[in-house]
């Protein structure tokens, strides 16, 4: 499969354009539509030139054709189009490896209709306090996995 254009807007929408580098909440350094590595592979680092929307969309669209080559195999069920933009957009956030070795990937892959999948998404909303070191739900985060887990149900 492949994601729709459906799923490019949602992530557009969920990660928002910033021209110019930044911090995530997870600390790392994102440009564009929260790129954390430009096409070349090199990192995102705080002193990089501001990124033009249409190359931020390129980035975005390169990211996710690598992380559908990599989640892809994974799969041993068939999935609708908009569960598997959910799940893009989430392993987007995450990352192809966290994704690998959840409990979601496992509940998916056992009945992709099962309404615990609904939970699992749920799991994911917490960022670490950089002063605490503890971890704490992050609002946005909450928010996007209700917006994720929506379309995955929708």
């Amino acid at each position: 499969m492949e994601i729709s254009e459906k799923g490019i807007k949602l992530i557009k929408e969920l990660e928002g354009f910033r021209n110019k580098p930044y911090q995530c909440s997870a600390g790392k350094w994102t440009t564009g539509f929260g790129s954390t590595y430009y096409l070349d592979g090199t990192l995102v680092k705080k002193d990089d030139p501001p990124i033009s929307e249409a190359d931020a969309e390129l980035l975005l669209r390169h990211t996710i054709g690598n992380y559908q080559d990599l989640i892809d195999p994974l799969f041993i069920v068939n999935l609708k189009q908009n569960s598997y933009d959910a799940i893009l957009s989430f392993v987007y956030n995450v990352g192809p490896g966290a994704f690998r070795g959840s409990t979601l990937l496992r509940r998916i892959n056992a009945d992709p209709k099962d309404h615990r999948i609904r939970d699992e998404f749920m799991r994911w909303n917490k960022v670490k306090d950089p002063k605490t070191g503890k971890f704490k739900v992050s609002d946005g985060l909450a928010a996007r996995r209700t917006k994720e887990a929506n379309l995955y149900f929708s």
